[in-house]
């Protein structure tokens, strides 16, 4: 059976509250900096907890740096019980917000920009997620 088709739920640690206007991506105890991984939820998420999520897609984008794509997931109970199961599902206005945020977050940042270059489906993301644990397979 193909890796890609199989669905399993990814744990998300949620390092910023929905309506934030903070990024951080820095992981103190691996010293590294870590993939970004945004829950497109209907409930608030308090910080400093995960949740598992499926993966429905993606937000292509690079910055000053590198690539620095953003990975999209839905909970686990509102993804089995809801109708996002791609991130073509959701709202528009929801992917408009996403897609503003980050082509602006960082503007009044000297020398540092981004480029947002739209949204990918499931499979995209789910190659990227596994490149990003180094499972290219």
């Amino acid at each position: 059976m193909d890796m890609d088709t199989i669905e399993l739920p990814v744990s998300v640690f949620i390092e910023i509250e929905k309506g934030s206007d903070h990024k951080y991506e820095y992981n103190k105890q691996t010293q590294s900096l870590e993939l970004d991984i945004l829950v497109i939820n209907d409930q608030p998420l308090p910080r400093d907890h995960s949740v598992d999520g499926y993966i429905t897609g993606a937000l292509l984008m690079e910055d000053e740096k590198r690539n620095d794509p953003k990975i999209l997931t839905i909970p686990v109970d509102e993804y089995e019980s809801g109708g996002i199961h791609s991130v073509y599902d959701a709202p528009s206005h929801i992917l408009l917000n996403i897609q503003a945020f980050f082509a602006n977050y960082k503007k009044a940042e000297p020398d540092e920009w981004s480029i947002v270059n739209g949204f990918v489906g499931k499979p995209a993301a789910i190659q990227l997620y596994k490149q990003s644990l180094g499972k290219n397979d």
